[in-house]
């Protein structure tokens, strides 16, 4: 899953993470992405590739 600088897909990725990686989300947006924060970055994945 790429993680993005922003909160669509039209922003520039800034890494990914891997299936089953856990991660701390510390905000949502309105459209359905969220705010996480991993290895000391910020940066933003769409919720429907997130499972609590």
């Amino acid at each position: 899953m790429n993680v993005r600088s922003g909160n669509t897909a039209s922003h520039s990725k800034i890494g990914s993470l891997s299936r089953g990686k856990r991660v701390t989300v510390t905000g949502k947006t309105p459209n359905g992405w969220y705010r996480i924060s991993h290895l000391g970055k910020v940066g933003y994945v769409s919720g429907q590739y997130l499972k609590a």
